[in-house]
């Protein structure tokens, strides 16, 4: 994977949260900005301290001229004073982390936003349909949690960097007033080190930005193959080749993170040197060319103002290393965000109704379908289907039987032709007749949570635990129809279902909103002969009830079919029933006699 790297910035990302969203951004900044003045007044403070210790009167040059301080106070009042001054430091300390705070849970909320906009353009299918893109796993855990994260890092490291570059502003100010020569001389010292240290850093952090990036995703991809090939792996003795790669992919996003934690600690140990060494120096020229006690305010403003610039820098070349790390990780979401927005998609989705008409008829007008230009999947294919009729699409392997189905159910788009359900655009229909499809896929996943919350997909208040024993029963599962059984605890993957049942929950799944049409994509594949008998008869007793649609290699599925569409090199060969397309398709006869079912 390669990683596009551009610049970001909070006008790039304002035309993708709201403006009530960048006002409180811009407000927020704004306010921590603000909040320098304590900074300013803090060091006043000191200098009017270190002139007072010094006792008498003294003099401090500002904008060239000198002013006489007076600074007889009594202990008492001396103390309340340092009490004061002290006060103010730890005031701004205090409002900084709250206002640090504040700015944190916003962008956080705007994190789960985007991800909550990324999610549906993944599972939506907007850019699948619309631009032939194929997502897998890997890159959806990458953009919309890793990435993500990473965009908000840069949004808040942006806004500290805007705080502290204000501070720095108005010290320098503060110090021009007081010794503009000494100021100057400071700042081209500064400047230069932070010239440096950004060259060499922030190179190095975007690359390892990059690196760390491509490593996650490759981790994630591997880790995902593996659990799903674990056992032909031990079986074939390529264990530890596997965990190799795996460990490969870790070492490459590891090592990536680590060298970037160690370049952003490396800018605290170069600027407090460099820092110490500047304020150490200006005392002692303040030493050799002049008496020390006549510069005591003047050398107390730098005292007070070097340790705010240490606590100004640290936090600012953090900040900016932050931005470098974020924009190079947080483009993939970035990108991937502005051409959601760019699509302007509606993933509004409509909640199940039970009122709505019964089954419904599937229409093919001339659809034309290819995932790479010049190689069509699908030529000109026109078929209809009769609300409540099971039909089945069979031929062989890369016919386009696969794609039918996706382009049905509405999860892909035609490049010429139309696809209607009850008369209805199929993608429109997915997108707001939520539960009109039901959908049983060859190999259905368990997700986390009850078996009845595993049937219904819904929360556990959002859930009929009467109609989830019915579809279970229907399903062949009566066993798991009992209340105890709906409350078992599911876990993914760890084996509680064999692979029959894992089949038969997800065509429960499929029958649990009473959809007018149902999709079964090879669904009987892993059952026995007696259970798939079984099932072929709950289907057709829902025949008229629904409209079932299915994809079978075993003809024993397809037989009491009212209809059998052969296709073969993306056309539709022949529709009839099961004997006549015996006698139209001498391939689908072959195929008969070899299974026995002649």
């Amino acid at each position: 994977m390669k990683t596009k790297t551009g610049s970001i910035s909070l006008r790039s990302l304002g035309g993708l949260v709201t403006r009530a969203a960048v006002r409180k951004l811009y407000f927020l900044t704004l306010v921590r900005v603000l909040t320098n003045l304590l900074d300013i007044a803090g060091v006043a403070g000191v200098a009017f301290l270190a002139t007072s210790l010094a006792g008498g009167s003294d003099s401090i040059r500002a904008l060239g001229q000198s002013l006489d301080i007076e600074t007889e106070l009594s202990p008492r009042i001396l103390l309340l004073f340092t009490l004061g001054t002290a006060g103010i430091f730890v005031m701004k300390s205090v409002l900084s982390v709250w206002l640090k705070l504040k700015t944190s849970v916003f962008t956080a909320s705007l994190e789960v936003e985007f991800s909550r906009r990324l999610a549906n353009d993944f599972f939506f299918g907007a850019s699948e349909r619309q631009l032939g893109l194929k997502d897998s796993l890997s890159d959806f855990q990458n953009v919309s949690i890793e990435s993500t994260k990473a965009l908000t890092m840069y949004v808040n490291a942006r806004i500290s960097a805007i705080s502290e570059i204000a501070l720095l502003a108005s010290l320098t100010a503060v110090f021009l007033a007081v010794n503009p020569l000494a100021t100057l001389a400071m700042l081209l010292y500064l400047l230069a080190i932070l010239f440096v240290l950004n060259r060499v850093v922030s190179v190095k952090i975007r690359r390892n930005a990059i690196k760390t990036i491509e490593g996650s995703q490759w981790a994630l991809t591997l880790s995902r193959e593996l659990f799903n090939v674990r056992r032909e792996v031990r079986a074939a003795g390529l264990l530890e080749y596997w965990v190799d790669r795996f460990s490969l992919s870790r070492s490459k996003s590891a090592s990536g993170n680590a060298l970037i934690y160690t370049l952003n600690s490396l800018h605290r140990y170069v600027i407090e040197s460099s820092l110490v060494l500047a304020v150490f120096a200006f005392i002692a020229g303040a030493v050799a060319l002049g008496d020390l006690p006549s510069q005591a305010a003047t050398i107390g403003v730098f005292m007070a103002g070097g340790i705010r610039i240490v606590a100004s820098l640290l936090p600012l070349q953090t900040a900016v290393n932050y931005m470098t790390d974020g924009a190079s990780r947080g483009r993939l979401a970035l990108d991937r965000l502005k051409a959601a927005s760019e699509r302007n998609l509606k993933l509004k989705t409509t909640k199940y109704d039970q009122s709505r008409p019964g089954s419904i008829g599937v229409e093919f007008q001339s659809v034309s379908f290819e995932f790479e230009s010049g190689v069509p999947v699908l030529k000109d294919v026109s078929l209809s289907i009769a609300a409540g009729q099971k039909v089945a699409l069979v031929g062989p392997s890369g016919a386009g039987k696969s794609t039918c189905f996706d382009l049905a159910t509405g999860f892909r788009t035609a490049q010429s032709g139309e696809v209607f359900l009850g008369g209805r655009q199929a993608h429109v229909l997915l997108q707001t007749g939520g539960g009109i499809i039901g959908i049983v896929p060859q190999r259905p996943h368990l997700v986390s949570g009850t078996l009845a919350e595993n049937v219904s997909l819904a929360s556990a208040k959002d859930t009929d635990n009467l109609n989830v024993s019915h579809c279970l029963e229907m399903a062949g599962l009566a066993n798991l129809a009992s209340h105890e059984s709906l409350e078992m605890e599911i876990r993914p993957d760890s084996g509680q279902l064999s692979g029959g049942e894992i089949q038969r929950v997800g065509l429960a799944r499929a029958l649990y909103r009473k959809p007018g049409i149902l999709f079964l994509d090879e669904a009987t594949s892993a059952l026995d002969a007696q259970t798939e008998a079984e099932v072929n008869e709950i289907l057709d007793r829902l025949r008229g009830q629904m409209t079932i649609v299915l994809i079978a290699h075993r003809l024993s599925t397809v037989k009491t079919a009212d209809k059998i569409i052969y296709l073969d090199k993306g056309r539709v060969v022949a529709e009839g029933t099961f004997k006549e397309l015996q006698k139209k398709v001498p391939d689908f006869e072959k195929a008969v006699k070899l299974m026995g079912l002649e």
